[in-house]
């Protein structure tokens, strides 16, 4: 009884359900002693326990020894022809073999073969390992894992079948050896079947109800024990030993299994789902980072523009400044006009009389001066300061005419 406690906190604490994954593969961490490991055949069974054909070209390796020995080689289907195998890397005693199924498959077992020729003591068949499961590739889950696998010393093809822990599974293997001699029931008998492990069952539990058996080959043949109990292993050491699991601890077992496997589905939709937010999230982050880009352009362009709006202020206010200044000057000039015009002066009889010619100006002021000269001295000197006076007059004439012309400038503006 002490085993199937046992086998029940197994089950509770590691069952993974019949898988389905996209990938699988053997993850060997232990060889019988080589540089290297080899592989004859990696096989794959179904939720109703067939053998699935695999396509040779979906298999891949961590690592492999040459072409010739190439990772297709596990999947050709061609048993029994230790001529075409695989084999990893020289110096690479661990390492991974794997298969691509392209779509989620459920699976229940996988059956390995090692190299044939050399027997038990074949120092390149993996021993101890796990088989993984994974939907893209880089996860793996851990479905199952053997530590220090005995290989039986035969002639014959020597693959061992393992069911993933939980499913399906009627017998729990307890390891090597037989269960002590006093405890067997019945007699020994041979089984013939492709599935030795669940003759060897139906036999002991069906006809004598007993809850132990061993399977070990005797020559070419493969021999069943039953036991009634098993507190120790001894004996034959290449004897493989199970404890029978009842059809209702299957039952209760291969049902928590199918609720685990419904579960697993679930976590994998939803996983997908969550690529799927998580790939729509970066769409909206980089559409979010070009968005926030656009803003900062648009706000440095304000900026530019603020600027420019700035430094054409500031001009303006420096013209307006500088439109008042002149517009003072002029007025100022036109008010030093007026007065010249108003004055008694000789100069503002001549703006008045002779605006514009210097030459008119000049000979008004000896019109009117010169009869009253006595002598050539006074003459030409009145003449002189004609001249000077009417170039005077003449100045304050162009200049009052450009008075006038930035007035009318100042006020246009």
């Amino acid at each position: 009884m002490k085993f199937i406690i046992m086998a029940f906190a197994l089950m509770a604490m590691f069952s993974t359900a019949s898988a389905q994954y996209t990938q699988y593969r053997l993850n060997v961490n232990k060889n019988g002693a080589s540089s290297y490991w080899c592989l004859k055949e990696f096989e794959f069974y179904d939720q109703n326990d067939a053998k699935l054909t695999p396509n040779p070209s979906y298999g891949s390796a961590q690592t492999h020894y040459n072409g010739n020995v190439g990772a297709i080689r596990a999947f050709n289907e061609i048993s029994n022809n230790d001529d075409i195998y695989y084999c990893s890397a020289h110096n690479n005693p661990t390492g991974w073999l794997a298969y691509d199924f392209k779509t989620p498959t459920k699976i229940i077992a996988y059956d390995l073969e090692r190299l044939n020729r050399l027997k038990k003591n074949d120092p390149h068949a993996p021993v101890s390992w796990t088989f993984e499961g994974s939907h893209d590739g880089v996860d793996w889950v851990t479905l199952d894992t053997q530590n220090d696998v005995q290989w039986s010393a035969t002639d014959t093809i020597d693959n061992e079948k393992f069911y993933l822990q939980g499913v399906e599974q009627k017998a729990l293997f307890v390891g090597m050896g037989e269960c002590p001699y006093n405890k067997q029931t019945g007699r020994v008998t041979t089984v013939t079947g492709t599935d030795p492990i669940e003759e060897c069952r139906s036999s002991c539990f069906n006809n004598f109800q007993e809850t132990y058996f061993s399977l070990y080959q005797d020559g070419d043949e493969m021999k069943c024990s039953c036991f009634e109990d098993c507190d120790q292993l001894a004996g034959l050491e290449t004897a493989k030993t199970y404890e029978i699991l009842s059809n209702h601890a299957t039952a209760l077992l291969l049902e928590n299994d199918q609720s685990i496997s419904q579960f697993a589905e679930d976590l994998y939709t939803c996983d997908n789902n969550l690529i799927q937010k998580g790939s729509e999230l970066q769409t909206s982050q980089s559409s979010l980072s070009t968005c926030n880009t656009n803003l900062a352009q648009k706000t440095s362009d304000h900026a530019t523009s603020q600027s420019s709006l700035t430094t054409t202020n500031s001009n303006l206010a420096t013209m307006t400044d500088e439109r008042d200044l002149w517009k003072n000057r002029f007025e100022a000039a036109h008010q030093y006009e007026q007065t010249a015009r108003a004055g008694p002066s000789a100069q503002a009889k001549a703006l008045q009389d002779f605006p514009d010619p210097e030459a008119a100006v000049g000979s008004g002021m000896v019109e009117t001066s010169i009869g009253k000269c006595n002598s050539v001295m006074e003459k030409a000197t009145f003449l002189a300061m004609g001249s000077l006076l009417g170039g005077v007059v003449v100045f304050l004439a162009t200049k009052k005419q450009k008075n006038e012309e930035s007035s009318a400038l100042l006020e246009t503006l």
